[in-house]
């Protein structure tokens, strides 16, 4: 089960452009997810190094502690 996975085949890719995602924990393979359908920003208290890097390569705004 991935929430982010179900929220694409529920809602659909343009519901959630320019979404706002925040979680606990976000990894490389959410992140790419998260990319895929083009989110404004991500909020999440761990973000690890691959997702970082990732989403700065992405251009995507991130914010963690």
């Amino acid at each position: 089960m991935c929430p982010l996975f179900d929220a694409i085949n529920t809602l659909g890719l343009q519901s959630l452009n320019d979404s706002i995602v925040v979680d606990k924990i976000v990894g490389k393979a959410a992140a790419i997810l998260i990319s895929y359908f083009q989110a404004k920003e991500v909020y999440c208290i761990v973000l690890s190094h691959g997702a970082k890097t990732f989403l700065e390569k992405q251009g995507m705004k991130h914010f963690s502690e």
